[in-house]
């Protein structure tokens, strides 16, 4: 994030705390918690959210990796380079993005 001045200075609306209940994609507006419907001409969702955690046995072993950050996309991708075989589970909350390709060494 950028130090609270710099969205002013290039006409970012930043607000942190509120709650978006709706989407408008083709009108370009975004619907708040108290009904207030207001435009864009870009957005960007930070939901604030956590990976869940697997609550399965070996969930606590080494070669099972959480993404949230961008550290943990570059140790993603590193594992991918030599995996034999790779799982995938998660829900991708915005669904915009696919999960990373595995490696070319990865068959299953």
């Amino acid at each position: 994030m950028q130090p609270r001045e710099w969205y002013g200075e290039n006409d970012v609306d930043l607000r942190l705390g509120t709650r978006v209940t709706d989407l408008d994609p083709a009108a370009h507006e975004i619907v708040l918690s108290g009904g207030q419907r207001t435009g864009y001409s870009r957005l960007l969702l930070a939901t604030g959210s956590s990976p869940r955690r697997l609550s399965v046995p070996g969930a606590d072993l080494g070669g099972v990796l959480y993404l949230r950050y961008v550290g943990d996309s570059d140790r993603i991708k590193a594992a991918f380079e030599n995996a034999a075989r790779v799982a995938v589970i998660g829900a991708a909350g915005s669904g915009s993005r696919p999960p990373p390709r595995p490696g070319r060494r990865a068959r299953r």
